[in-house]
């Protein structure tokens, strides 16, 4: 049997975390309480305002809450992505009207990056790093040209 639960601001389904304001968009309706505990057939707990009251042992609309893990799931992805989309969308906007300059000097490795490969290169004869953030430089060079 699958368990309900609210605790405040979190629902609890099978043990899985939802913040109720997640759960909210999905189920508009549902009448939000102090703590609540339903498992189908066996027990229904409310406990609103310091008083504690029983439900309904077969709550159809419990049952239904019940089975909503893999919609909060979902919705809660979606919503990241969203939001990731919306992060991207402000970040290249922002670039999009970025002197050529700036633009062309967020592309090169840190300064600190620089004095470790030449460190590397100079006292432990390794020029892989070196070698990787020439090849970098390079690239940004193609891709942002020096105006004269």
């Amino acid at each position: 049997m699958t368990v309900f639960q609210q605790v405040s601001d979190t629902v609890i389904i099978d043990d899985e975390k939802f913040p109720l304001d997640l759960f909210m968009r999905v189920e508009p309706d549902y009448e939000v309480v102090d703590y609540r505990n339903y498992e189908e057939g066996k027990t229904h707990i409310i406990i609103n305002k310091g008083q504690q009251n029983g439900g309904p042992i077969n709550w159809k609309d419990g049952n239904r809450y019940a089975k909503r893990s893999s919609d909060l799931k979902y919705l809660d992805a979606q919503i990241h992505i969203d939001e990731e989309e919306r992060k991207t969308k402000v970040e290249t906007s922002k670039n999009a009207n970025l002197p050529y300059d700036v633009k062309r000097n967020k592309e090169y490795p840190p300064i600190e990056d620089l004095v470790i490969a030449m460190w590397e290169y100079l006292c432990l004869k390794s020029p892989k790093e070196l070698e990787r953030l020439e090849t970098k430089r390079q690239e940004i060079k193609k891709k942002f040209p020096k105006h004269d």
